[in-house]
């Protein structure tokens, strides 16, 4: 019964969790699922640009899906809502055209230095709320729940399809 009612109130935590994170909007009206999405976009840019061995500035659908863990169409999809924000730009080469890249527009990358600085400043707050020890005590949680509920699913995929 201890554990059934561990069990409830873990996942209820995990829900409120997931509830008011989804409910921070950087600026005004942009998701912290999209705020990613785009620092994750400017972060290939730079590598690239570091790199100079990569002849276009952007990255593709597929490289973000990869690189966030999400499937090609909600990626694709948050990427026009993106566009339609003015935040980002799709870009195709003459070297191949079908190879669809995605890029910050100059507003965006605007945009993303505001936000950065907001979830920097609400991260230094939560932190000063929490103390050092408790930000430790809490990142070693949340990083051994994640390797728990990576190896669950590796194992549930590979019993599925076996």
């Amino acid at each position: 019964m201890l554990e059934e009612t561990q069990a409830k109130k873990l996942m209820e935590s995990m829900r409120r969790l997931k509830k008011v994170a989804g409910k921070i909007h950087l600026n005004g009206d942009v998701p912290q699922g999209e705020f990613f999405m785009l620092h994750t976009i400017r972060s290939e840019m730079r590598k690239q640009c570091e790199n100079g061995a990569v002849p276009v500035e952007g990255i593709t659908i597929s490289q973000l899906s990869r690189q966030l863990h999400i499937a090609m169409p909600t990626v694709s999809q948050t990427i026009s809502i993106l566009e339609e924000k003015g935040l980002v730009q799709r870009l195709t080469y003459r070297h191949d055209r079908r190879k669809v890249y995605v890029a910050l527009t100059e507003y965006g990358r605007m945009m993303l230095e505001r936000m950065a600085q907001q979830m920097s400043g609400m991260m230094d707050e939560v932190m000063d709320r929490l103390g050092e020890e408790n930000v430790e005590q809490l990142i070693g949680l949340i990083d051994k729940l994640y390797d728990i509920l990576d190896d669950i699913q590796k194992q549930t995929t590979k019993t599925a399809n076996h």
